[in-house]
This record gives C-alpha cells, structure tokens and sequence, in this order.
C-alpha cells in the first residue's frame, strides 16, 4: 500500500509552464467544431466563471458546464471538452526544468 507523502499546490507556473496560446486554441478549435465563431463571448463569459472556481465556489466540472451553455453550447459536450482538453492543452504542457530533482524523483 502506498502512502501519500506530499500535497503540492502548484500555482503561478512553479511545477509546470503553460501557455496562455495553447489553451486559447485548443478553446477556439473546440468551439469552431461545435459552431460557434463568437470568441468575444468565451472571453467574457470565462474569467467571471472562473473566478467561482478559484474561491471554490463551483468545481471546475460546474465551470465547464456553465461555460458550455454561456457559449451556447450543450452541457453534454462536457466529456468532449474534457477529452479534446486534456489531448490539445495538457499533452502540450511541459515539466519546469530540473522538478523531478527537486521533488526527489
């Protein structure tokens, strides 16, 4: 059996760099395959959903719901999104340099 040793909560890039243009592809392709071209209103609609994720309010499954339907989606294209998201921005997520030392692995 084994036991949790460590919880880290990665904020701000320490674990992992990101992108801010990977996600908004994978975003804009997403939407482009489901009809909707109206990028201004995904840029309204996230941050405001976002920030209930971010004070814990919703879960983030509840934020990508609620973002479905403020773009004009169904919700029961959350699998969807979830599956294209984690291929389209998640896969093209890297490491920050030398954490595996760090972390001892």
């Amino acid at each position: 059996m084994s036991v949790i040793k460590l919880i880290i909560f990665d904020a701000g890039g320490v674990l992992y760099n990101g992108n801010q243009k990977i996600v908004d592809k994978a975003v804009k392709r997403f939407l482009r395959k489901h009809g909707v071209y109206d990028f201004d209103m995904n840029d309204r609609a996230w941050p405001k959903i976002e920030r209930l994720v971010k004070i814990g309010k919703i879960s983030l499954k509840e934020a990508h719901e609620r973002w479905l339907e403020a773009v004009g989606l169904r919700k029961g294209l959350l699998r969807e999104w979830q599956d294209d998201n984690r291929k389209e921005t998640w896969g093209k997520v890297k490491r920050t340099a030398r954490i595996n030392r760090l972390l001892g692995n």
